[in-house]
């Protein structure tokens, strides 16, 4: 008993996870809890946004994130995730909790609020892989690249995620991947008449050419050429909202691949919403095109690995309010160990069609551990 005991709750252990670290619980011989701490800084110079305003120099913390998860057999596992924002009242809000049945590599059931599979950049890849740190949306009122499925249904602050089942998998030895899904299957907003959504994601991976298929649930927009990427992406989603139809569709390419001392990336995506929310009328369409060369060694005696990024997105808001955002950026990363840690400086310009025009220079500190 006492073996057991200091076996299965006293092991408290400092471990490597590959790109971040984390500190694992062993629960018992079969099952280990790991949790991690995440963190974004934000600071920099922020832009007049209209005539009235002023420029501003603002430094602030944008996430303090707190996640475990856990393995309690071959087939079932679990996460969850928790954000400290000290902005918001009830300061601590879930973010994601769900379980995972790991049945096999082509059939995987997975039951909570997790990220919902639309559209690449549209919340299914991770916000800690960004290739610009204010990522894709930035400075966009009406954002196009986001997870259509009902808001007011969703856990607080938990914009890329929506609470449903997915089955998904990779099938074909990577060639292809698949997910599709139900969610937003609550209807907790008394009288309001919301029915569930439902999503499929199909992406391709020509494995034939020796690019390496992405084979978790969350995707990333680089992996710093640990391995050669290329791949095409296409998703629907639909929901009934109010007794409006809500369509959404999304299309995305991505490629990256290591040569010798560099590694170039280079994405493009397109989504067409209609009705977007439940709002009759609301169509919004969204580009984006972005990319980061990164250069694979370390300088400034091995602090992290240099790389210079830009991206150019826009929102085309096809509704009365005719509110169009085009933003173009650059960025300077140091990643120092994976993608989670670094140190990014950025320049954003925001041209909008309905109000002032605006350019922001942010410096962000970001960390995983």
């Amino acid at each position: 008993m006492c073996r057991k005991f200091i076996l299965g709750v006293s092991l408290l252990t400092l471990v490597s996870g590959g790109v971040s670290n984390a500190v694992k619980i062993q629960v018992s011989e079969k099952a280990a809890i790991d949790i991690k701490f995440k963190g974004k800084l934000r600071g920099g110079y922020f832009g007049k946004r209209s005539d009235t305003d002023k420029s501003d120099f603002d430094f602030t913390v944008l996430h303090g994130r707190i996640m475990g998860k856990g393995e309690l057999n071959k087939y079932m596992k679990f996460v969850w995730q928790g954000d400290f924002n000290p902005k918001d009242e009830e300061r601590f809000n879930i973010l994601d909790m769900y379980i995972l049945f790991d049945f096999a590599k082509s059939f995987k059931v997975q039951a909570g609020a997790h990220k919902v599979p639309f559209q690449r950049n549209s919340g299914l890849r991770s916000g800690w892989s960004f290739l610009t740190p204010t990522g894709v949306n930035y400075g966009h009122k009406v954002k196009a690249f986001t997870n259509p499925i009902y808001k007011k249904d969703r856990l607080k602050r938990s914009s890329a995620y929506s609470t449903g089942v997915t089955v998904w998998g990779n099938t074909l030895g990577g060639l292809l991947k698949y997910y599709t899904g139900i969610y937003d299957m609550t209807d907790k907003s008394s009288g309001e008449d919301v029915n569930p959504a439902y999503a499929i994601r199909l992406q391709f991976t020509p494995t034939f050419l020796g690019y390496k298929p992405e084979r978790k649930y969350v995707l990333k927009e680089t992996y710093l050429g640990k391995f050669d990427v290329l791949t095409f992406g296409a998703a629907y989603i639909t929901q009934k909202i109010k007794g409006v139809t809500v369509n959404s569709y999304g299309f995305d390419i991505m490629w990256e691949k290591k040569l010798g001392n560099l590694t170039p990336n280079l994405q493009a995506g397109f989504v067409n919403h209609k009705n977007l929310g439940g709002a009759d009328g609301k169509d919004v369409r969204g580009y984006l095109f972005q990319g980061q060369v990164l250069y694979n060694k370390k300088v400034f005696s091995g602090f992290g690995k240099p790389a210079v990024a830009f991206k150019w997105s826009k929102a085309d808001d096809k509704s009365s309010k005719n509110e169009d955002t085009t933003t173009i950026g650059v960025a300077v990363n140091l990643y120092v160990k994976g993608t989670g840690n670094r140190i990014a400086f950025s320049v954003d310009q925001v041209n909008r069609k309905s109000a002032k025009d605006y350019t922001d220079f942010v410096v962000e500190l970001w960390f995983n551990w």
